[in-house]
């Protein structure tokens, strides 16, 4: 099969059409962006009695966070678990919820009527890293990766994949063989997957210049079944995925 998406990824390449983002919707104005990890968000605010544009502003950053509050718990986090779960529980959740708020302004257009319009974004990667960390593996030295991969890319389109932040990677039989617990070195700074719809989308150089190909027979949700032939593969290359160099590619939507 890697012989095949080989070929597809040089086609995606030839025909010098940008591949899109793969983005799910929250909610109106809302967003979360499945191949930068940002969640993204729109709001705007007007108010006919209020003099200053910076004072306009201040209600359109209100409009953020009340979005993001409002819309954040739907995230996958894993096939069965999204992050409201995360943030009510007694352990994660103040660190999830105090990170909730560390959204940014990317852009600011102040409007001649009074009108302020605000995109802002909210790193998943930066909310999730309590959960991330406290299931890394611990580092061993021995097991440094010394194959000849360096990532991971798993082809899914037409199985109607579910994004979520920590998918599962599962044999034939539906055994686990990774279930996204990064190596606690690598969690610090690295996802565990990224979902593209093209395997020419930047975002796929993350599984470096040697990635291992393989396709997905099946996917529940987010967890994504391989062959047995493939589940091999992956299984002789298990420590590469610990650093977190996976790439899903899944239909445009």
């Amino acid at each position: 099969m890697s012989w095949v998406l080989s070929m597809l990824w040089g086609l995606s390449l030839a025909r010098g059409v940008p591949p899109v983002d793969v983005v799910q919707q929250l909610g109106e104005g809302v967003r979360v962006n499945w191949s930068t990890l940002q969640i993204e968000v729109d709001a705007s605010a007007y108010s006919p009695t209020v003099a200053s544009l910076r004072a306009v502003e201040q209600l359109a950053r209100r409009e953020v966070e009340a979005a993001i509050q409002h819309n954040v718990g739907g995230i996958p986090v894993t096939s069965e678990l999204e992050l409201e779960a995360l943030l009510q529980d007694d352990d994660l959740g103040p660190s999830l919820r105090a990170r909730v708020s560390r959204w940014i302004v990317r852009e600011a257009t102040y409007g001649s009527s009074g009108r302020v319009w605000l995109r802002a974004e909210l790193s998943l990667q930066d909310t999730l890293k309590p959960w991330v960390l406290a299931r890394a593996q611990p580092h061993d030295a021995s097991l440094e990766p010394a194959g000849a991969y360096t990532g991971l890319i798993i082809d899914v389109r037409g199985q109607r994949a579910r994004p979520a932040y920590a998918p599962r990677i599962l044999d034939a039989q539906h055994h686990v063989l990774f279930d996204s617990a990064l190596d606690e070195i690598q969690a610090v700074t690295e996802p565990p997957f990224l979902f593209v719809s093209d395997p020419a989308h930047p975002a796929a150089t993350c599984a470096g210049a040697r990635p291992l190909i393989v396709a997905a027979t099946l996917a529940q949700r987010s967890d994504l079944v391989l062959s047995r032939a493939d589940a091999e593969r992956v299984v002789g290359a298990i420590e590469v995925l610990r650093r977190g160099h996976i790439v899903v590619v899944v239909d445009a939507s």
